[in-house]
């Protein structure tokens, strides 16, 4: 499984496939992101149950992750995709467990967004500048034509979610 999260951070390659658009691996991470956090108090939902991504807003990514992930199985769980409206998540109302929020959610409605799920152990991930310095708990960005993300341990710790050591080694420092 780790592997697998490498490569997709990694697009490109030298044997001259051709590189998977952005917004495509960074929906795949999406689901690749669940098999590497796990509740504090050691909990993790049972091979069968399906693994909810809720979306909030609309994007490149969240297209690409509506389009697909849904079906796909990670770590034994079939992928849904639930849309969250921006009320539920600012009200911290989001059945699911990682809520995506896209680029076209405004900034003081992200920042409601954060401090309603602040306690609540359902991981943040946005491709926002300074989203994990904000309070977010996983934010995407670009690294040349990879695809990287920086973990907030503080943000996703106060959330009652551990990341996995191997991931926090692939975590790299947003410009």
């Amino acid at each position: 499984m780790l592997m697998a999260l490498a490569t997709l951070s990694a697009p490109g390659s030298a044997q001259g496939k051709r590189a998977e658009k952005p917004e495509n691996v960074k929906a795949m991470m999406l689901a690749k992101f669940a098999a590497f956090l796990t509740k504090a108090n050691g909990t993790k939902p049972a091979k069968g149950q399906p693994l909810r991504i809720g979306i909030v807003g609309s994007d490149a990514t969240a297209v690409a992750a509506q389009k697909a992930l849904p079906g796909r199985q990670v770590d034994g769980r079939t992928v849904e995709i639930v849309a969250i409206t921006l009320d539920d998540a600012k009200a911290g109302r989001s059945p699911c467990e990682l809520l995506y929020v896209a680029i076209d959610i405004e900034p003081e409605a992200l920042a409601e967004i954060v401090a309603a799920h602040k306690a609540l152990a359902v991981p943040l991930i946005a491709e926002r500048k300074g989203f994990a310095a904000s309070g977010g708990g996983i934010q995407l960005f670009l690294d040349g034509d990879n695809v990287r993300f920086q973990v907030n341990q503080e943000a996703l710790k106060a959330q009652g979610v551990v990341p996995a050591p191997q991931f926090l080694n692939l975590s790299r420092r947003a410009p």
